[in-house]
C-alpha cells in the first residue's frame, strides 16, 4: 500500500508544480510520520491540531474571525468566514533536504450557505519568519454541504536549515458563504523525481 501511495503522489508532484485535485482516494491516516533521521518515502509533517479536535483553533494562528464548530456528532472543525484564514507554520524536522521533496497539503471543505472556495498556500520559512518562499496556491472548490477533499501538491526548492512549511487555509468566496475546513495533512515525499 505504501508503494501505491508513493506512487500516486509522485505522478501529483510531476503533473505539475502547484495542482490542485478534490477527490476523496487518498487517506493520509495511514502514512507515517516524518522522523529526524530522515525519510526514504512519504510521510506525514507534524500539523498540530489539524482535525480541530480540541474544539478551538489551538496551533492555529487567526486571520480575521475564522472559529470552531460541531457537527450533529460532536466533530470539530474550523468555520472561515469570507475574508478569514488559519495559518500554521509546520517544522521541517527532517535531514532531508527541501529541494529533493515535493510538499502535499490535504484537507477537506464544506460550504455552508452556498457554494464557496478556500485558497490554499504554501511556503518555506525560517522560524523567525524573516526569510520566506512561496511554493504555491491554488483555489479548492467547497461544495454547499458535501464535503470534498483538496490537495495542493508543489515542489520544494533550496532553503536553510532549520526549515518550516508555512500552510496557509482562506475563505475566498465570493458570495459570502462561510466555508469548513477540516482533516488537515501536510505530507513530505522524499526524492520524487528520483523514481
Amino acid at each position: 500500500m505504501k508503494a501505491c501511495i508513493s506512487l500516486g503522489l509522485l505522478a501529483l508532484s510531476l503533473a505539475a508544480a502547484a495542482t490542485a485535485t478534490a477527490s476523496n482516494n487518498l487517506n493520509p491516516r495511514g502514512i507515517p510520520a516524518c522522523t529526524s533521521a530522515g525519510n526514504d518515502d512519504v510521510c506525514r509533517l507534524p500539523v498540530r491540531n489539524g482535525h480541530f479536535s480540541t474544539g478551538t483553533l489551538e496551533g492555529w494562528e487567526s486571520v480575521s474571525v475564522p472559529g470552531v464548530g460541531r457537527d450533529i456528532d460532536g466533530n470539530a472543525y474550523a468555520v472561515t468566514p469570507p475574508g478569514s484564514a488559519i495559518r500554521q507554520t509546520v517544522a521541517v524536522n527532517t535531514l532531508n533536504l527541501t529541494a529533493d521533496s515535493t510538499f502535499i497539503l490535504h484537507f477537506r471543505v464544506l460550504a455552508e450557505s452556498g457554494d464557496g472556495s478556500i485558497d490554499a498556500r504554501l511556503a518555506l520559512r525560517d522560524d523567525t519568519g524573516k526569510h520566506r518562499v512561496e511554493l504555491g496556491r491554488t483555489t479548492v472548490h467547497a461544495r454547499r454541504g458535501q464535503w470534498s477533499v483538496g490537495e495542493l501538491v508543489v515542489a520544494g526548492q533550496p532553503f536553510a536549515n532549520p526549515a518550516h512549511v508555512e500552510v496557509t487555509l482562506a475563505n475566498d468566496s465570493l458570495g459570502g458563504t462561510r466555508v469548513q475546513v477540516d482533516d488537515v495533512y501536510l505530507l513530505e515525499n522524499v526524492n520524487a523525481g528520483a523514481f
